[in-house]
């Protein structure tokens, strides 16, 4: 009968000594995942790339929907950088406009801002994406 109670007692310890082990590797992997969270680096996403070759278009389509309620079907009247070809498209109703910026030699980047102003009867919507990216 001794030999069965230190038998049970032998198996009671043995499952509470995984069970802290469990939990000590649970509590480690916790610590160690908060850890990781500590260490993000948050950029400002909201900021555009080096665009001020585009400034004069992008301000002239922001006076142009406020005044018009729209943007424009082309940007011929706007002054441009000759050093850079724009493509520019708006959506079939004119509230949301494309620019695409390339430059004619050397620099092999396509930027690209893409923006929505969607006036309604007491609303407002606004988009406004901007991406880099290499046509090679």
């Amino acid at each position: 009968m001794k030999e069965r109670v230190l038998n049970v007692l032998k198996w009671i310890l043995i499952v509470f000594g995984i069970i802290f082990l469990i939990q000590v590797l649970l509590v480690l992997g916790a610590l160690i995942g908060l850890a990781g969270f500590a260490n993000f680096d948050f950029k400002d996403h909201n900021k555009m790339g080096d665009i001020k070759h585009a400034e004069n278009i992008i301000e002239y389509l922001d006076e142009y929907n406020e005044e018009n309620g729209k943007y424009p079907e082309d940007i011929e009247d706007v002054k441009k950088d000759k050093k850079y070809d724009f493509d520019y498209k708006t959506s079939s109703n004119e509230n949301c406009y494309t620019l695409t910026i390339k430059a004619k030699k050397g620099d092999s980047k396509i930027k690209q801002l893409n923006k929505c102003l969607i006036k309604s009867d007491g609303s407002l919507s606004t988009s406004q994406s901007y991406v880099e990216f290499s046509d090679k």
